[in-house]
């Protein structure tokens, strides 16, 4: 457990919930059997022949998906001793009993709408020569309902929590939810993450994600997500710093709180503006390339460990230097492995 003299901050995660099936081998042949990329991934809308064929193989499985990763990465930064929470939907069936128990096992407290109809979400990975290639289907994940939201036990929950987290994906999939959650954060003066998530969600769902933006105190992306967003606005700019300024200037319901915005660049420097409009570059700590396993989820390890920090008062610099520490982690395991004892000393 932390001992800190500043309570630590509760936190809930709201995204959409997968459960990861993972299979690492030395051989191209499933690769090629179904026609998978190697570094790549693809969305499925029926359940894809290798889900089953993998179970017949030595896998692992973990409780993923874009913020359930970060909310297992927060709680492992704080040794176990944050007071996490998440919430999504899955499917009433055993791919979701083995969500709901994994999630439940990294201590995070899970909050999920649990539906009858649709299978829960799966990735099944693939990773061959230190390359990832992912097969999605978020079936239930995708059918997250705003009356669930606004159930009495869940509002409890909401109203628990002092920092509010989501992503581009789940405003995707339930964008009223979203919006809900964003005007929450406004109305009782709590703290608004929101992650970009991924390109298409600036290409194709602009007018939602900006209404969104408006109450966002802090954004997150990667430099591919953020030069979308760049060029979505004209922009006419490939300058990092910039682009954070920009974003940092755009609209925002409550003036009163400037707008930070991060920018990771994998290994690159991240990019951060503060509140007064500072520009800051962090360089990130090197790892060796014959260390590295597997880059996927690298973001999401980021943001757990930024949050970590933010949810323990620490500064933004602090945070950040948390955020490099945990992504550098996961890119040194498979997939986002957090079975080893977190080491981080939080007072350096």
């Amino acid at each position: 457990m932390q001992n800190n003299t500043v309570a630590i901050k509760k936190v809930l995660g709201m995204c959409n919930p997968l459960l990861d099936i993972t299979m690492q081998t030395s051989s191209k042949d499933l690769l090629d059997k179904y026609e998978l990329k190697e570094a790549n991934a693809i969305l499925v809308n029926e359940p894809h022949p290798i889900f089953a064929e993998l179970m017949n193989h030595q896998t692992t499985l973990t409780a993923g998906g874009s913020a359930q990763n970060s909310m297992r990465c927060l709680q492992w930064m704080l040794k176990r001793g944050g007071d996490v929470h998440f919430i999504g939907c899955v499917g009433d069936d055993d791919f979701g009993k083995s969500l709901i128990r994994i999630a439940a096992e990294s201590g995070v407290r899970t909050h999920f709408m649990v539906t009858p109809e649709h299978q829960t979400g799966i990735c099944a990975s693939v990773i061959y020569n230190k390359d990832r290639s992912l097969v999605a289907h978020i079936s239930a994940a995708g059918h997250y309902s705003v009356d669930h939201y606004k159930s009495d036990p869940v509002q409890s929950v909401v109203n628990e929590c002092d920092i509010l987290y989501t992503t581009g994906f789940f405003m995707v999939t339930s964008y009223e939810t979203v919006l809900s959650l964003g005007q929450h954060a406004h109305a009782n003066n709590k703290i608004f993450i929101l992650n970009i998530s991924a390109t298409f969600v600036i290409d194709f769902y602009w007018e939602q994600f900006a209404n969104i933006l408006q109450y966002a105190d802090i954004v997150c992306g990667n430099e591919h997500e953020t030069l979308a967003l760049a060029k979505k606005n004209n922009w006419n700019t490939e300058d990092y710093s910039v682009i954070a300024q920009k974003i940092a200037q755009l609209p925002k319901v409550d003036n009163s709180k400037k707008r930070i915005v991060v920018i990771t660049q994998g290994p690159r420097s991240t990019m951060v503006c503060d509140k007064d409009e500072k520009i800051t570059e962090y360089p990130v700590p090197r790892i060796a390339p014959e260390k590295i396993v597997d880059t996927n989820g690298a973001g999401d390890a980021f943001i757990g460990g930024f949050i970590a920090g933010l949810s323990q008062g620490k500064s933004l610099a602090k945070s950040i230097a948390a955020g490099h520490y945990c992504a550098g982690v996961i890119i040194q395991a498979t997939g986002v492995d957090l079975t080893s004892d977190c080491n981080y000393n939080w007072d350096e």
